[in-house]
């Protein structure tokens, strides 16, 4: 989690949006201002400033404290767009599974039974 007070001008964060159903990464910022009470944050790319409560750990003027975008450590950030693209990896291949099992296809079902177990995560005994 990331400490609000300790953000200097110039450090790189990462803003998420919890969404529906998972949380929503809103890009990599750079911190402009930063003091007691409020954090400004400028989006790398663009120049798009956006401003962060201190106190409420989120953004300003969002009506609602629980579904409002904050600020974390872009390596927090890059570690579920890991672990997102290991799901969908995993999924892929339970998929390409099943479709050789349908097709009755012994061959491509092996295949595709290697490639499952290399990015399964090992049980540890």
């Amino acid at each position: 989690m990331l400490d609000y007070t300790t953000l200097k001008v110039g450090d790189q964060v990462a803003v998420a949006y919890p969404g529906g159903w998972s949380i929503m990464n809103q890009g990599v910022y750079r911190v402009v201002k930063a003091n007691k009470m409020k954090v400004i944050v400028e989006r790398i790319t663009d120049g798009y400033l956006r401003e962060f409560s201190v106190k409420r750990r989120c953004e300003m003027g969002a009506l609602d404290r629980f579904r409002a975008a904050y600020l974390e450590t872009v390596a927090e950030q890059e570690a579920r767009i890991e672990r997102r693209q290991q799901e969908a990896a995993k999924r892929q291949a339970w998929s390409a599974v099943e479709q050789a099992a349908r097709d009755k296809d012994f061959t491509a079902l092996q295949k595709a039974m290697a490639v499952l177990e290399s990015r399964l995560d090992p049980v540890p005994f």
